[in-house]
């Protein structure tokens, strides 16, 4: 959402905020955007804590429709892993999305994300040698590998205000909504395999803060604060379970408590390549905490307009 905002003279900017009227008549942009990221989930007292890292990118297209809107698409991959003691889930995670914005009135934009995305798991649980007596059970070792997608929705709305010192703030609000659905699946290699069954979690957000950026013509420094409470949804992952061998039925598992207020503090900057701002790179740290959580983000950009 980051990839187009609106100057001082209220014409629409492709490549990110700028503070400055611009002196192109560039109206299309692609961009690209790779990014490391890793979080600690500490124990809530009921479910161990797991910590999850990933590497991917994102890829992008956007198109000024008239001097107020503008449309994009974009796609994007990640590898995320997840660890829990000798736990590990590996995953391959696909994502495709649209992006919009406008502006409401001459002080006010906004802006819009929908996406969807395909994930793949592989999934190895441990279980203590000790459990299995003689060996004869199979590998301590058991795995699984299933299916699932994401939706995630989100609109933003930003007032620009621009300070006589040349600073440009931008005091926000923000709707987000995320679903995140599994499929059913059954592990193998011991006669202790668990059956999963589907899960379904759902999570909405609201959030609220300011970005603000300083700088000339060729270097911007950024900057940016945001707090986001939970309105509603699942508090915590769960799972169904029963033996893989058998069962009467399910049995409901939870996971750890997922949080429902976080900070998030931001620092970055861009670079443009050329006297005509047509060319830009760009690197952004974000860290986010909670009450039992911690994640760090490290953002890379490139973008061309023509």
């Amino acid at each position: 959402m980051d990839q187009f905002a609106w100057d001082t003279c209220g014409q629409l900017i492709l490549g990110g905020q700028n503070r400055f009227c611009p002196n192109t008549c560039q109206r299309r942009a692609v961009w690209a955007t790779p990014y490391y990221t890793e979080a600690e989930y500490r124990t809530d007292g009921n479910a161990g804590g797991y910590s999850v890292r990933s590497v991917g990118f994102q890829a992008g297209f956007n198109k000024q429709i008239d001097q107020k809107t503008v449309l994009g698409i974009f796609f994007g991959y990640s590898n995320p892993e997840l660890k829990q003691d000798w736990d590990k889930v590996d995953m391959d995670d696909f994502t495709i999305g649209l992006t919009m914005g406008g502006m409401v009135t001459t002080k006010v934009e906004w802006k819009a994300v929908v996406a969807g995305g395909f994930q793949s798991y592989s999934m190895k649980r441990y279980m203590n040698p000790t459990l299995l007596g003689n060996g004869t059970f199979g590998s301590p070792f058991l795995t699984s590998d299933f299916d699932g997608n994401t939706l995630f929705a989100s609109i933003e709305l930003a007032r620009p205000i621009y300070l006589d010192t040349g600073v440009l703030i931008r005091p926000l609000v923000a709707f987000e909504s995320e679903n995140v659905w599994q499929k059913g699946f059954s592990e193998s290699g011991s006669i202790y395999a668990l059956e999963f069954d589907r899960v379904h979690n759902d999570r909405t957000f609201v959030r609220t803060g300011l970005n603000a950026e300083v700088g000339a013509r060729n270097l911007t420094l950024l900057g940016r604060a945001f707090y986001s409470h939970q309105m509603g949804g699942s508090s915590y992952s769960q799972n169904n379970i029963r033996f893989a061998s058998g069962g009467n039925g399910f049995e409901r598992v939870r996971g750890v408590d997922l949080e429902r207020n976080f900070a998030t503090f931001g620092a970055g900057g861009k670079f443009y390549l050329n006297p005509l701002r047509t060319q830009t790179v760009a690197a952004n740290y974000d860290a986010t905490v909670s009450a039992k959580s911690t994640s760090h983000a490290i953002v890379a950009s490139f973008t061309q307009l023509f």
